[in-house]
């Protein structure tokens, strides 16, 4: 519903342009910028994920997508995002997985995944100040992890569905990639988290094999 009102609210100050100015060379052109692209991205990521899991993904890399198209490259990355959300929606979602991963999200409200959000963008930009302040976190949430105990639960199975998920999808070779081409600000981000994935791996050798 909040994706509606921003793209009425788009809508609306293009009618506003063209009574003020009719250009409607120009207006087709802010169309194009502000409605018709990315939001169909957006979209695709409430409707593509179960529950509220879409939400947070759609928070996360809607901040990647404000860029204009101006390339035929993006413009092929941007048809192979949409294609390959088109066909996460067709896909079967196990009703474990899909109801685990509503689970986790539903008590959040959208100001938290923000929250979560934004710590993550601020850990990837200075990773030695997030480890040097959530040591003993961290080292919990660490030791918890790599334990043989973690491996009999039920988040570690779920975690592991969601991994087969993402390497058989094409949510990595397919999604991420594009997105990449797509959106500079995403490509920029993912060489910070590169960056900082080394300094927590040189932290914290014995958690390279947490995510396989």
């Amino acid at each position: 519903m909040e994706l509606k009102l921003q793209k009425t609210k788009a809508q609306y100050n293009c009618i506003e342009h063209l009574i003020t100015n009719y250009d409607i060379d120009k207006e087709i052109e802010y169309i194009n910028d502000n409605i018709n692209v990315f939001f169909t991205i957006k979209e695709k990521l409430l409707q593509s994920f179960p529950g509220t899991y879409g939400m947070y993904l759609c928070i996360h890399f809607g901040q990647f997508l404000n860029e204009k198209i101006d390339s035929k490259e993006k413009e092929i990355a941007y048809y192979k995002v949409v294609n390959f959300l088109d066909s996460v929606d067709n896909l079967n979602f196990s009703s474990e997985l899909e109801e685990y991963l509503e689970n986790c999200f539903s008590i959040m409200q959208k100001t938290d995944m923000v929250k979560m959000n934004n710590a993550m963008l601020n850990a990837v930009d200075n990773m030695d100040d997030y480890i040097e302040n959530n040591k003993e976190i961290l080292e919990e949430y660490i030791k918890i992890r790599t334990s043989d105990d973690y491996k009999s639960t039920s988040a570690y199975k779920m975690q592991q569905l969601i991994l087969d998920f993402q390497q058989s999808s094409g949510y990595y070779d397919i999604f991420l990639a594009n997105l990449r081409i797509l959106s500079f600000s995403y490509r920029e981000y993912t060489e910070k988290l590169q960056v900082a994935n080394k300094v927590f791996l040189n932290k914290y050798p014995q958690t390279q094999d947490i995510y396989k």
